[in-house]
């Protein structure tokens, strides 16, 4: 088996002051971007990774930042984004997130989903990453992993329009239930910390004018020039798709979900290409275990709505708006 260290999986940038991203890269074709924000008094860990090593706390303070107080404030509980917050002194979640944490923190699924970003990255997608090493992955990581007791977890609540003060650093909350719940909102450097909420993958499953008046609301937060900052960073054939976006691509994006639900279509509208490889890693491979009731009901409850509706019958078609793969169902 290949020997690992747990830095070997993350790699950073300095985006703004006091601004930094940590890439969680296990190798695949898809990164997982973790951000931290810097106050006087604490940091603030917007998203946490999967998890499935201990390296990202000790990885902040040895490149990014002296040791100070260090909170988590997770945009949603998917296991990407998740599993890595007990690393820190406190854990902050919208209330909505609450049912879903049997789901999102099971110690399987999130060492499972590591292999899958070492290969695939996404449900679907192309395989980029070698299938040996993601296996060897897998391996280490069933030995390394955060183990986590989410019952055990004091979960801090955040709700639209609370604002986290890290000392002469503000963030404000805004709830946007798209995939996902809350975004962090720095007003005066004007950047957005969507996790997927708001990222260039955006999968939809039905348009409705409620899912376009819930756009307008979110966008009418921010100005012409905020910087929107996506939970992943994907690169394909070698060409990376930028994890930032610009106030005019969301525009366009939410312009595109009103074409749809009127009933237009675009020309460059394809089905997403599916590939199955023997003895690879998926992400609906793995199920809780057939006795954990809890896992299973959040699990039926995690994705895509929160109310655990299926999305519209029909074909998932994707459209391509600016440099976001829009992905969504068509009846």
């Amino acid at each position: 088996m290949a020997k690992f260290n747990d830095f070997d999986f993350l790699h950073h940038e300095k985006l703004d002051e006091g601004l930094y991203r940590v890439f969680e890269d296990w190798g695949g074709p898809q990164l997982i971007d973790i951000y931290v924000v810097i106050g006087e008094d604490k940091v603030a860990v917007v998203d946490t990774g999967c998890g499935a090593t201990h390296g990202l706390r000790r990885y902040i303070e040895t490149y990014i930042t002296d040791k100070k107080p260090m909170i988590a404030l997770m945009t949603h509980s998917h296991p990407d984004h998740i599993g890595g917050c007990t690393l820190f002194d406190e854990q902050y979640i919208h209330p909505v997130e609450l049912p879903q944490l049997a789901w999102g923190l099971n110690n399987k699924r999130r060492v499972h989903d590591a292999a899958t970003f070492a290969f695939t990255g996404m449900p679907g997608s192309k395989p980029h990453g070698d299938l040996e090493r993601a296996m060897e992955i897998w391996k280490y990581c069933e030995e390394n992993y955060v183990d986590v007791k989410w019952k055990e977890i004091d979960w801090k609540l955040l709700n639209d329009g609370d604002v986290v003060d890290l000392g002469g650093t503000k963030l404000e909350c805004i709830y946007m239930n798209a995939h996902g719940s809350l975004v962090f909102y720095n007003r005066e450097r004007d950047y957005a910390l969507c996790g997927d909420n708001t990222t260039y993958t955006l999968a939809i499953g039905n348009i409705t004018q409620d899912l376009i008046d819930r756009f307008d609301r979110y966008l009418a937060h921010f100005t012409d020039k905020t910087m929107f900052y996506s939970g992943h960073t994907y690169y394909e054939d070698g060409v990376t798709r930028p994890p930032e976006l610009t106030m005019d691509m969301m525009r366009e994006l939410v312009d595109a979900m009103r074409t749809v639900l009127a009933g237009g279509s675009f020309p460059d509208e394809t089905a997403p290409e599916h590939f199955v490889v023997p003895g690879a890693p998926t992400l609906a491979g793995y199920t809780p275990d057939p006795d954990d009731e809890e896992s299973w009901a959040a699990m039926r409850a995690s994705h895509p709505e929160r109310k655990g509706e299926t999305p519209k019958p029909g074909p998932r078609v994707v459209h391509h708006v600016g440099p976001i793969l829009f992905t969504y169902a068509k009846g």
